[in-house]
């Protein structure tokens, strides 16, 4: 399993390490995102906060595939990173919506970056 970067060895490893890397999980505030759509009930959403690291957590907790969005007005998002993507891939919210499709049993974990304020 070590050398298949999709396995469950190489999976934990990498949950195990974005864990380390940010605090907010351990030692963030907890609180529910509030998910816009029908069928979200099986999909569960949260932040974590935890000095200027702001995380969203979004699990898919079905067999089927779940379509969730949530707003983002008013936060000032520049961007989000998902933490568990090897390649880092980077999502851009347009119009203060998030829309995610969710495997079946999928999950994201992402790092917001806020915007930087104008200057001057």
């Amino acid at each position: 399993q070590r050398v298949d970067p999709g396995s469950l060895w190489n999976t934990m490893r990498r949950m195990i390490a974005v864990r380390k890397a940010h605090p907010a999980f351990g030692w963030g505030t907890f609180e529910w995102a509030v998910l816009a759509g029908e069928g979200t009930s099986a999909v569960a959403a949260y932040w974590r906060r935890y000095q200027d690291d702001r995380l969203l957590i979004i699990q898919n907790l079905s067999g089927a595939e779940q379509r969730v969005q949530l707003s983002l007005a008013g936060m000032e998002v520049a961007g989000m990173t998902d933490l568990l993507d090897p390649g880092g891939q980077t999502r851009i919210v347009r119009g203060g919506m998030l829309e995610l499709a969710l495997p079946p049993y999928g999950y994201n974990w992402f790092e917001v970056r806020p915007a930087l304020a104008n200057a001057g």
